[in-house]
């Protein structure tokens, strides 16, 4: 059996019914000043780019488009000069995973002088978590690594080519989870979603920890889900 602690502030809205009567309170609670995150074509063609910019249409929106996949450096550095440019007070992450790690990373990288790669890789004193972040509200349209509730995020420079893990001071504060949404994306990003979180179940599983077995049954339920 392994000892921890868990805290987890981030407020889940689960199901259909929420995006539209709560997206828009969600977000303006923390201000006018909206960063939009998002990833490729899949929320245009779905409809809900749309059903999201007219659900904030009183809000001053500016957008940050084509994140990648592993999101890329490139993407952050953009998120901090808009984010620093229009005094962003809150990020609208519509997407995957990789929408959310980038915008958690762009939330701290607003309030850091520096290139936001010293905030993953801690260079130059550099250290998110002694330093403010951006809230995040998320939309998920992809299920995979859980980033809508953990204080991760996994960056990619592809100058270096290096790609490393970072830790924040806070998860996203409020996600929106809607199954159907997950339905909009292509099937081989599904496909990827589904083998990720597997491979997270297993690399947690295969420790050498003994008696372990309740969280080893959890796992093996989950897994087994798949």
């Amino acid at each position: 059996m392994q000892d921890f602690k868990f805290h987890n502030p981030t407020d889940i809205r689960f199901g259909r019914n929420h995006i539209d009567a709560e997206l828009h309170d969600a977000v303006a609670q923390f201000g006018n000043n909206v960063l939009f995150v998002y990833g490729g074509q899949s929320i245009k063609k779905s409809g809900l780019y749309d059903r999201v910019k007219g659900l904030l249409a009183d809000l001053n929106i500016v957008e940050l488009g084509g994140v990648e996949p592993n999101p890329k450096l490139a993407s952050v550095q953009e998120g901090q000069r808009l984010a620093k440019e229009h005094d962003i007070d809150v990020i609208l992450a519509v997407g995957g995973g990789s929408v959310v790690d980038a915008s958690k990373v762009i939330g701290s990288a607003k309030f850091y002088e520096g290139d936001p790669w010293d905030l993953v890789i801690k260079a130059n004193g550099a250290d998110r978590n002694v330093l403010p972040q951006v809230p995040i509200v998320d939309i998920l349209t992809l299920s995979a690594t859980g980033t809508e509730m953990n204080f991760g995020s996994v960056i990619t420079n592809p100058e270096t080519h290096e790609k490393y893990g970072t830790q924040g001071p806070n998860s996203p504060a409020v996600s929106f989870l809607d199954p159907e949404l997950t339905e909009t994306v292509p099937a081989r990003q599904t496909a990827a979603g589904s083998i990720d979180i597997f491979s997270h179940l297993t690399e947690q599983y295969f420790d050498r920890d003994d008696a372990n077995d309740a969280s080893k049954g959890m796992i093996e339920a989950d897994a087994g889900s798949y």
